[in-house]
């Protein structure tokens, strides 16, 4: 039995015996741009240079990790990314969002904290 049914029934175990079960946490492949494209396809999607976003990336990493165990976290790479491309584009979050396999809520949220983390290190 795999799943959702099995994962209850040994929680339901668990309870009964006071020993909690952990959740294997499956991680996806996202979509990554810096191993995708190369140097100038990738200039024109998100605008910077490579290096600059690695740069970026490293200045606002501690900031950028995520905090929660839920879902499947993003990296400060990806995170970077979703924003650079939202401002690159304009457009709308969902589209972020489906271009790296995120919610909007997930794109928002990225994107609002990088926002604060860039006006915070300036």
């Amino acid at each position: 039995m795999e799943g959702p049914m099995r994962y209850k029934q040994l929680r339901n175990y668990a309870n009964r015996r006071n020993t909690h079960v952990r959740r294997v946490r499956h991680l996806r492949d996202r979509f990554n741009p810096l191993e995708e494209y190369d140097d100038e396809a990738f200039r024109l999607r998100f605008r910077p240079r490579k290096d600059s976003v690695s740069d970026l990336e490293k200045i606002l990493a501690k900031d950028l990790e995520h905090q929660t165990r839920r879902g499947l976290p993003l990296t400060p790479i990806q995170q970077v990314l979703i924003a650079l491309r939202f401002y690159e584009t304009g457009t709308f979050q969902r589209v972020i969002g489906d271009l790296f396999g995120v919610s909007v809520f997930a794109a928002c949220r990225v994107i609002h904290k990088l926002e604060r983390q860039i006006c915070v290190a300036h």
